[in-house]
């Protein structure tokens, strides 16, 4: 079970990807969601900084 302060964390975090691929079918919004937060665990980088990340990366 996900405490609420975490569940807003995470929302705060995960709905504006929601919105963004909303047209996309949900196995394919899933599927961008978790990559990206997976990206983001692998390189230790702030979710945050993910919008001022490069092409390449």
């Amino acid at each position: 079970m996900i405490h609420e302060r975490n569940r807003v964390a995470l929302a705060r975090l995960i709905d504006p990807l929601e919105a963004g691929s909303a047209r996309w079918g949900n196995a394919l919004t899933d599927s961008a969601r978790n990559m990206l937060l997976m990206e983001v665990g692998r390189r230790s980088r702030a979710y945050w900084a993910y919008w001022a990340w490069d092409e390449q990366v």
